[in-house]
């Protein structure tokens, strides 16, 4: 059995209302159709992410040598590019 694949897109609409923290992590999951681990953990995820959107540039290369190449470029590619609140 294969797993479920999430769009980049509906992964940064979850992390965001998790973050806003306006509903609990159970309404986010059954409002978007998902798990409620996979609402957990897109949110961790985007909140380590931050400090590449926003930290300096040895923050920036640190974060990068701690990821590897492949698992790096996919941790990216899952928040999407547009930000919005």
């Amino acid at each position: 059995m294969k797993r479920k694949k999430y769009s980049k897109e509906l992964k940064t609409k979850v992390a965001l209302a998790a973050i806003k923290g306006n509903q609990t992590a159970n309404e986010i999951a059954s409002e978007f159709g998902i798990h409620v681990s996979l609402v957990n953990r897109w949110k961790k995820e985007a909140i380590e992410a931050l400090p590449l959107v926003f930290g300096d540039t040895q923050a920036k290369q640190s974060k990068k040598m701690r990821l590897s190449g492949s698992a790096f470029i996919r941790r990216l590619a899952s928040f999407g590019s547009n930000w919005t609140g």
